[in-house]
């Protein structure tokens, strides 16, 4: 399992409270993006620092807080606002919490956040777990149990991988923009994928998350 040693929360639908926990602890550097401090504030995790407009947020932050607030009107989200702050705090290896739900277009942009922020390597929302896997490195579904459904997508122009224990083998299968594994499966518990080239996002939906509703 990768070693974290970064922490992002922001607004959307976000991780169950268990998965926050067992995630979270008081030696990561930790952000929230303007209304991610509502998720961090329900799990009781300590903040390092506060960005955003603000302009979402319906609880008062803590009266210590460390706060960088900045203009509606900006050419950057708050999420964007946050992995600079991690970024600049030195951390390598970020999850964030949050941006599940909501309008197609922040999801968009927090998709094009994810593949264009190498500090960026997991997402957690409220419906699924995504693990950016870069070339070279293997993934293995520690807590996931056989049989899961997992899909895999591009980051890059192109990518490739190796994959062992799907129900569909990913060997050989050309990955991209219009080319990639939708609703694949582990069948393995001892299943693995390696990255041979280029940068891909591995998802896999929770099996206990309950359907949004409007």
């Amino acid at each position: 399992m990768e070693q974290y040693d970064g922490i992002v929360f922001t607004g959307g639908e976000c991780a169950p409270l268990e998965v926050i926990k067992n995630l979270c602890s008081d030696g990561l550097f930790t952000v929230c993006a303007d209304s991610g401090w509502e998720a961090a504030a329900q799990a009781g995790v300590r903040v390092d620092r506060f960005v955003g407009d603000f302009d979402s947020l319906r609880l008062p932050l803590p009266s210590h807080a460390e706060v960088c607030r900045y203009p509606r009107a900006k050419d950057f989200t708050d999420t964007e606002a946050a992995f600079q702050a991690v970024l600049e705090a030195g951390c390598r290896s970020v999850v964030l919490f949050g941006g599940g739900g909501g309008r197609m277009d922040h999801w968009t942009a927090l998709r094009s956040l994810f593949a264009r922020s190498p500090q960026w390597r997991r997402w957690e929302t409220k419906c699924e777990s995504v693990f950016k896997i870069k070339c070279g490195e293997t993934w293995r579904p520690d807590a996931v149990k056989a049989p899961a459904v997992v899909s895999v997508f591009a980051l890059t122009a192109t990518a490739s991988v190796k994959t062992d224990g799907f129900r569909w083998s990913l060997n050989g299968y050309p990955l991209n923009e219009f080319s990639f594994s939708l609703s694949n499966e582990i069948i393995d518990s001892q299943a693995s994928l390696t990255v041979l080239s280029g940068t891909v996002a591995v998802t896999v939906p929770r099996t206990d998350a309950s359907p949004v509703s409007d």
